[in-house]
């Protein structure tokens, strides 16, 4: 199996309060509010659902790895992750430097990376993104993302244009079926 995985990305941590975390966090490493990214009431749409999550977040630098801290701020998959586990480290997101290829391989591999959802969500920053099931990864929830950069406050912008996914998806049943 071909990898273009390029880096460890980031570590999402579930927690109750986004705001005293970051407090507390501040305590431990030395956090620079001009690469802090703060979002409130961000809302995660699984496309294949329709389920809605809505959370507050704060992305910042640790070295070459972002620390995502995340508030369910409605019911939803993180608030039930914070009501069963108390909170606590979520998932571990990588990045791809060919996030079409990456798609590919992994819905080629679907059982056996336990490839979450049929095809990759789009971020309201137009970032691609799926998940790889715990179940089939060592009890490890992989996100796997598009390469992004910091683009101002609140925000992050996708390295390479965002692919558009229904027509990827698409060419790629019809040349299977050709």
């Amino acid at each position: 199996m071909r990898v273009a995985i390029s880096k460890l990305d980031h570590i999402g941590i579930v927690v109750r309060n986004v705001d005293a975390a970051l407090e507390h966090y501040g305590r431990i490493f030395d956090i620079d509010k001009g690469r802090l990214i703060y979002e409130r009431d961000y809302e995660d749409v699984d496309a294949d659902s329709g389920v809605v999550d809505v959370m507050h977040f704060a992305l910042f630098p640790v070295g070459q790895v972002w620390l995502e801290l995340i508030e369910p701020a409605a019911e939803g998959p993180m608030q039930a992750f914070l009501d069963r586990t108390g909170g606590g480290v979520h998932h571990i997101g990588i990045t791809t430097n060919d996030i079409k290829g990456e798609w590919r391989s992994h819905e080629a591999a679907r059982d056996e990376l336990g490839l979450i959802g049929e095809s990759p969500r789009v971020d309201q920053y137009g970032v691609s993104y799926w998940f790889l099931h715990p179940k089939r990864n060592h009890r490890v929830l992989f996100e796997v993302d598009a390469e992004w950069a910091k683009t101002s406050a609140s925000d992050m912008t996708p390295v390479e244009p965002t692919p558009d996914w229904d027509g990827e998806l698409s060419d790629a049943t019809a040349n299977e079926a050709a």
